[in-house]
């Protein structure tokens, strides 16, 4: 009786630790397959947008989806004094109303400036026409003396300020100064002109600056808020820099749009690409 006792427990232990075996693979198979389909699903979520603008003048390209746009100049030049390369934008159906002499407005992209890669022969932009509510602008700017204006900025005795002047690093691979600096810089800057704003944009408020790092840029952020014509209004600044040059981005628009298109502009941030130079 003792000796079948035994055997039962033997076969028992064995039947445990197969179970146990078996739970543990079950488990190991599972915990592969999440982080697989965890990875696949955020490479998907990342992945590049078929319609591309190539910024060749200024050395960058950018992807967006086909129900957005780019308005840029039709030569590849600034579109104002201040930089601005381009403005990418959400469309929307057109709900333009017949105008007096009976023809209705169109949108009807410029191929110079809408330059898609997107292979459907069909234009996915017909019948579609801007989104005013929200628009990401990319400025591009050459470093001139703002590496020493930061420099001077960080030393508060006058003397020790001027002595500072003429220091900004000649390395031409690498930045006159250094993205934490130059974001510091350029963000307290975007806050002070804030501060007495006119009286259609009040109630300026910031969030923490952050750090991204995309599939071939970096950039700071500051997120922030403010109030136009009693709206709510979101907005990012991000600032990226290079050897030869840096680039500030603002995405700006309602607060409801700012949320609807957060992922999308995620994306479009994410694998913008620097071009031509690693530097």
């Amino acid at each position: 009786m003792s000796s079948k006792q035994n055997l039962w427990i033997q076969k028992k232990k064995k039947i445990i630790l197969l179970i146990a075996a078996v739970m543990a693979v079950v488990l190991v198979v599972s915990f592969i397959s999440f982080f697989k389909i965890e990875e696949e699903n955020k490479e998907e979520e990342f992945k590049p947008y078929e319609s591309m603008y190539n910024a060749s003048r200024y050395f960058f390209r950018v992807f967006y989806p086909d129900d957005w746009d780019v308005s840029a100049d039709p030569y590849g030049f600034f579109m104002d004094e201040e930089g601005l390369v381009l403005e990418l934008f959400p469309l929307k159906k057109i709900t333009s109303t017949p105008s007096a002499t009976g023809s209705v407005s169109t949108n009807t992209p410029s191929p110079t400036v809408s330059e898609s890669t997107s292979s459907a022969t069909a234009d996915p932009r017909a019948g579609m026409e801007r989104n005013p509510d929200l628009t990401l602008k990319i400025y591009y700017k050459e470093y001139a003396d703002i590496a020493d204006k930061i420099a001077a900025s960080k030393i508060s005795d006058t003397e020790n300020a001027a002595v500072a002047t003429g220091t900004a690093v000649t390395d031409k691979h690498s930045a006159p100064v250094s993205l934490a600096d130059l974001s510091e810089y350029l963000f307290d800057n975007f806050k002070k002109s804030h501060e007495n704003a006119e009286l259609e944009k009040t109630e300026y408020k910031y969030a923490e600056a952050k750090m991204h790092k995309g599939n071939s840029v970096e950039y700071c952020i500051l997120p922030y808020t403010y109030i136009q014509n009693d709206i709510k209004m979101s907005g990012e600044m991000y600032v990226a820099s290079r050897a030869m040059a840096y680039y500030v981005i603002f995405v700006e628009g309602t607060n409801s749009a700012f949320t609807r298109y957060n992922s999308v502009v995620g994306n479009i941030m994410h694998n913008l690409k620097f071009s031509v130079f690693d530097y």
